[in-house]
């Protein structure tokens, strides 16, 4: 399947939009203000050791103190799930080191300590943390506190597996490990050895930063959402990567040529008056991936509520049932889901705990079956995700790897007439929202006078952003309009209605 990458670079806000088939299939947002700190490295001090967890806080110099539990704070493959097997391992005397260690073995109150970020911090709580530190390149990933390789168990063919190994230890040195990534099937030997080094060059100089720097302090920074994605998702399956932002790609053309010589040819620059999202259709998809509600072809909805400790998704039928044999009826509405479920947690990244209450069904030989086509689909998503059987009740419990918030709670704040209960736009989507809806009219619409719409709650939100007017400012002397922000309490929270030459857009 060819995918498309999209790059889009607007007012402090980056997206990068996978499409498979034009379809959206992932998205990633990053602005300026609300960096991501998955994968950064910190030099941290030990703040305070709690037994009763088994687990300490450690201080990196963020507002929250960040959490580290004993299975963290200690060297193992064990870490890394199933990327190591019994016959994968080499130099297993690391797992051995503290096998039954407590918190009081392991970290001592002001001890300073090397941490990565394993999970960001959600809603109240400080980011998680581990000294598992991982250097990932495209090929490999550097395990610099372990002696052991390990490969993804998406290369299945056993001579490969044995030849990628064998290439791994000969040029491995001392106590250092590896895990061969799934794009090293189609490496050369000599690109192999080539990231080998780069990555211990760079583990070189994250120690030496460490040994320099006070605690707390970042020592390593995460290349960034666009590279990370373009370094895990080029391939050779990859149609074209389309850039909007001159800047961003120059930057992102000359890393390709250095790291992926042979993809530069896919890299494209989008200059054209109608924004990039726009022109490949995909705004509309994206909204439709922060509603809560979403209609299956059938006719049937998945009902999608995110709370901070759980998702739910009820499957309903909309009320309708075709024929007599609801069992038959309820098993398709039941397979339709379970295709599209998948599809739904990786586009709205949703992760931890996920309770699916499908439609009720009696038969075990079609609940052995819907779970089968769930657990189909998920393995299409290299986020790691575990499913349980049916429940007494009917329901289907599972897990997903949460490292972040999900594309909704990122991007929407709560709503403060419902007391929280609901959500609404946060105040940076709103703003992002009106500038990408005026720079689409302004670019089409020979109107001088532009006037937009807001609910009052929304309007006193942005009214006095000086940002967000200087902005407005800008997009008048660029398209020589006069743009008016207006607020009617008609108009529903979060919600933006464009005026244009008396017609609404």
């Amino acid at each position: 399947m060819k995918e498309t990458i999209l790059i889009n670079n607007f007012f402090n806000e980056i997206r990068v939009a996978i499409l498979e088939n034009s379809t959206l299939a992932q998205l990633f947002v990053e602005r300026e203000t609300e960096k991501h700190i998955y994968g950064n490295i910190y030099k941290g001090r030990v703040v305070n050791i709690l037994p009763a967890m088994q687990a300490a806080f450690v201080n990196i110099g963020k507002k929250k103190n960040a959490f580290i539990h004993v299975s963290d704070a200690i060297h193992s493959v064990k870490s890394f799930g199933d990327f190591f097997s019994a016959s994968d391992e080499e130099g297993t005397e690391d797992n051995q080191k503290y096998p039954d260690a407590t918190i009081e073995d392991v970290l001592k109150h002001g001890q300073e300590i090397m941490v990565q970020i394993k999970k960001e911090g959600i809603s109240e709580k400080g980011a998680k943390v581990t000294t598992n530190v991982t250097l990932p390149g495209r090929i490999l990933v550097y395990l610099p506190n372990l002696n052991n390789i390990g490969i993804s168990k998406r290369i299945i063919e056993k001579s490969q597996r044995t030849k990628l190994k064998k290439i791994i230890s000969a040029n491995k040195k001392g106590k250092e490990g590896f895990i061969i990534r799934t794009q090293a099937q189609t490496a050369k030997k000599q690109d192999i050895i080539n990231e080998i080094n780069f990555l211990r060059q760079l583990w070189g100089k994250i120690k030496m930063r460490f040994d320099r720097l006070p605690a707390p302090s970042l020592i390593y920074e995460d290349p960034g959402m666009v590279y990370r994605v373009v370094r895990d998702l080029l391939t050779i399956d990859t149609a074209k990567v389309w850039v909007d932002d001159r800047e961003q790609f120059e930057k992102l053309r000359d890393f390709v040529k250095e790291y992926f010589p042979k993809f530069s040819n896919k890299l494209v620059y989008y200059n054209n008056k109608i924004p990039l999202f726009q022109y490949f259709k995909i705004e509309e998809q994206i909204e439709q991936a922060l509603n809560n509600k979403l209609v299956l072809k059938s006719g049937a909805e998945l009902i999608l509520e995110q709370t901070e400790s759980m998702t739910t998704i009820d499957i309903n039928s909309a009320g309708f049932s075709t024929g007599k044999d609801f069992e038959t009826f309820a098993f398709n509405i039941n397979l339709e889901a379970a295709r599209e479920i998948p599809k739904q947690l990786k586009l709205r990244d949703i992760g931890g705990i996920i309770i699916i209450d499908f439609i009720d069904m009696h038969n075990k030989e079609n609940r052995k079956k819907i779970l089968q086509k769930l657990q189909e689909e998920l393995k299409k998503d290299k986020t790691y995700t575990k499913v349980y059987s049916f429940s007494p009740l009917g329901l289907v419990e599972m897990v997903r790897t949460r490292i972040k918030e999900s594309l909704v709670n990122s991007l929407f704040s709560a709503c403060p007439t419902c007391g929280g209960k609901g959500k609404i736009p946060s105040t940076q989507t709103i703003i992002l929202k009106i500038l990408r809806k005026l720079k689409l009219v302004c670019a089409s619409s020979r109107e001088k006078s532009i006037v937009v719409k807001l609910n009052p709650i929304s309007y006193t939100k942005i009214a006095h952003d000086k940002i967000f007017l200087q902005e407005i400012e800008n997009i008048e002397n660029q398209y020589k309009k006069t743009i008016t922000i207006s607020s009617e309490i008609q108009i529903p929270a979060g919600e933006i209605t464009v005026v244009s030459y008396k017609k609404i857009l």
